[in-house]
Formats: C-alpha cells, structure tokens, sequence
C-alpha cells in the first residue's frame, strides 16, 4: 500500500485530511515536521503540508526534497490560504506538484490525492541504460519481424519533404542501430559521435531535425543545443532530446532553453516515429519565407503547432476554424498574450481550445493591438491546461444529467466572507436557475475552476441540482 505523508499541525484541517484519505487505498502517516531521511525511509507516493502557518520551513524542506537524487520525483501537495499564488512557493513544479485551498480543502484533497495516485511515478523504477535500450531493440525486432509489419506503419502522418535529413548526434552505439532502425525507411540518416562532431555536421549538412543525447563527451547535448540557437542557420532547425535523464527539471531546463521535444528512454518506437515526422514538418513550416502556417489539426496537432511558433519567436495570430466555433490565439514573440474562443477569452478561452482535434488552422505573421491576459510560458501553460482538463472530466462525471444538469438556490443562505470570490460570482451567475453549461460560459474563470466551485456550492447546500 502507498504511504502519503502528511506534515500539518492544524487539528481541524488534519482531521479533514483524515476522513478524505480514509476514502483511498493509501496509508497516512503524520509528522509535523519531516526530515529528508524519515522522507527517504518511507518514500511516500505524496507529501501533502500546510504553507499557511510557517512557509520558510516548508520552502527549506521542498529544496532539499527536490535536490536529492533519491526523492526529487516525490509529488508536493501544498495547503495554501484562498489568495495564495504559486509564486510563493520555491520551484514549484507546475503539472507536478499541486495546490489546495484552505479554505475549502476537502474535494480538492479528494480529487487530487486520486489524481497523484492513479499515475503516482513511485513504480517508474530507473533501469539501466543498457537494459533499457535492448527493450527498445527487442521491440523494433518484434514489430518489423516478428508480426510481420513495418515501423512505418505507425505514423499518423507523413513527412512534407521524403528523404529529409536527420542528424542523430549520440555516442552509444545501441542508440544509434535503435534510431536507424526505426527511422531509416523515411529519413536519410546522419550520425555524429560527440556534441563537437554535431554541430561541425549540422553546419555542413543542414539537416532538417537534430536528434541529441544528453550526456556525451567533449560536448553534452545542452552545450550543442545552446550552440545550435546561437547560430543563424541552425537557430531555427528543430531539436529532440533522446535520453536517460526523466527528472521534470531535466525536460524543462531542457525546453527553455529552445528544445522542440524531450523523449525519455525507454521510449515508445510509435512516439519517436510520430513526434520525428512532426518535428520535420515543423522544420519545412519554418523555413516557409511567406511567414504563415496552415493546415488541418487531424494532422499536427495543436500543441505542436504553438511550440512551431514558440519555438521560433513569431508575433501574430492563429485561428482555428472548428465545427464548435472559432479561436483566436494571439502572440508576442513567440508566448501567448490572448485567446478568444466563442464569448470566452484569456485563460479559460486558452484552455477550452485545447480539447479540439479537428479543424483547419491559420497562423499570419502580425503585431497584434490585443490586451496581454496571458503571461506564463509555453510549457506551464500546456502542463495546467492539460492538468484542469483532466480534473474538469473527472468532476462533470458527478452530474448524471452532464452538463445540462440544472442548478437551483439551495436551502442555505450564503455567508458574504465566508466564501470564496469564484464561488460569489458562480452563486451569482446561477440566480435563480441556470444549466452547468450556462454557468460555465457566463463566468470567466476557467472551466474546472468553475466546475469545482459548482460543486462545492452543492457539497454546502447553497445551490442544488436536479
């Protein structure tokens, strides 16, 4: 049974906790103050803490957690007041750890405990390089041989150009027989040995996708990325990292500093081929000189689409013409400013974009006079926006009736400071009936955050459903 450790002092939310985990197949364990070797012992699949009471402790505790080898892949869940940002907390780790108000903890706690222990990484034990590449080896032989079908039948989509360049730079030869086996009947492979040799190569050969390991010698993969984006005819040419290393904090420094993707080993053969085949359309998307991308999502999917543009700083606007409505995502030099999607806008419109697989797209190239509602980075804001939308599934699954539920003043009469302010502007926007489908659309928070209060509201009887 997995252990969730619990560092809180305050009776009355330590007793919540409680009567939530006894719902879970987890043991609790409690100690107000942990240390890093009572954290190590028990390795715990979650530590949930108070960062109301004494955050300085907390914030000491998270750093060392997070900086030994041994636990950094243990998930935070912090207690914070009503009000409470993420930016007070020390390297968070968006889409990682997670956050409760304390002011209404107990479906918070409920749903994300749940959440954390469904794809809890605990059983995501690290094998050896050498056995994991033979896995991978031992999959290519299976598929191409073994069941009689090719590798290539995996993709989803072609390449734009055949035959396009790959430059594979990678110093352990298993890798490179792994690579050329599942890439070479669609790319012209190109190897190098060393991040030197890559970067001499990729000025010679201008390859169309950069595949890099991290750790080699004379030159590591995060010294031949920041060389690559320093250099004008390379900057723009895509880049995966393929390695070993699976730390959250690998794959975002990673992504920061300009990486298209970070696969980590043992990877899925069908991933590698399908996020190849996008990397080098992104690559021909790139090099286009009219400065405008256009396509169908069926084909590249959206968040490939934002990074295309991210990762080459373009300022303009992208619309997508789906069967629902039409979206309007808006850039400064790459980051996302704005979304519009039907009456909805920001954040919530952002989010809200991210469900649609079909449609076609258009990016132009354009300074765009809209109001920056959007200041986070490009990889936080797919982590949470993926994160709310699997939480939002699993809340509307409480209405039997979906989201056409109807919402009604409860028995109770709300208390003006003992609610939240989404929860006011929720009760408002109910008044005296109103569907969870209107309610969403009416207030501006995002859709799971408006969800969530829903059903807070019910769970203290001022609203009820049918």
């Amino acid at each position: 049974m997995k252990t969730i450790l619990v560092a809180v002092r305050d009776e009355s939310l330590l007793t919540v906790i409680s009567e939530v985990l006894a719902t879970v197949a987890a043991e609790m364990k409690t100690e107000p103050v942990p240390t890093l070797e009572q954290i190590e012992q028990l390795m715990p699949a979650l530590v949930i803490v108070d960062y109301t009471e004494e955050p300085e402790p907390i914030d000491a505790l998270f750093k060392t957690i997070i900086d030994n080898e041994s636990t950094c892949s243990i998930p935070f869940m912090f207690i914070i007041s009503e009000s409470g940002k993420w930016s007070e907390i020390d390297d968070f780790r968006l889409g990682f750890d997670t956050k409760v108000s304390k002011d209404r903890p107990k479906l918070g706690i409920q749903l994300r405990v749940q959440a954390i222990l469904k794809k809890s990484r605990t059983e995501e034990g690290a094998s050896s390089k050498a056995k994991d590449l033979q896995q991978i080896m031992q999959s290519i032989i299976k598929k191409s041989k073994g069941s009689g079908e090719d590798t290539s039948s995996y993709l989803t989509t072609k390449p734009l150009i055949q035959q396009a360049k790959v430059l594979v730079v990678e110093d352990e030869p298993l890798t490179r027989e792994v690579l050329q086996a599942a890439l070479e009947r669609d790319y012209q492979i190109i190897f190098a040995y060393d991040g030197n040799k890559g970067y001499e190569t990729a000025i010679k050969e201008q390859p169309d996708l950069i595949i890099s390991d991290y750790m080699m010698p004379i030159m590591d993969g995060m010294q031949l990325l920041n060389k690559i984006r320093a250099t004008e005819e390379l900057k723009r040419i895509p880049f995966l990292f393929l390695t070993a290393k699976s730390r959250i904090e690998d794959k975002i420094e990673g992504l920061e500093q300009g990486a298209s993707e970070y696969l980590s080993k043992p990877f899925s053969i069908r991933e590698l081929q399908l996020r190849v085949s996008r990397l080098v359309e992104e690559s021909q998307y790139g090099r286009c000189s009219a400065g405008a991308l256009q396509g169908q999502l069926a084909e590249v999917g959206l968040p490939d689409i934002l990074h295309i543009i991210n990762n080459n700083r373009k300022s303009g606007e992208l619309v997508i013409n789906s069967t629902q409505d039409t979206v309007h995502i808006y850039f400064n030099e790459g980051n996302i400013i704005n979304a519009a999607y039907g009456k909805s806008n920001g954040l919530k419109a952002f989010f809200r974009s991210l469900s649609l697989e079909q449609g076609s797209f258009t990016f132009e190239t354009k300074q765009c006079s809209v109001k920056h509602l959007i200041k986070d980075r490009m990889e936080n804001l797919l982590l949470e926006g993926y994160r709310q939308m699997d939480e939002f599934e699993m809340l509307r699954t409480k209405f039997s009736s979906g989201l056409d539920a109807q919402l009604s003043p409860g028995t109770e009469k709300a208390v003006q400071s003992g609610i939240s302010n989404v929860d006011a502007i929720v009760l408002f926007a109910v008044g005296a009936h109103a569907s969870v489908q209107e309610v969403l659309d009416k207030v501006a928070f995002t859709d799971f955050e408006v969800i969530e209060s829903i059903i807070n509201l019910l769970d203290v009887k001022l609203i009820t459903s049918d």
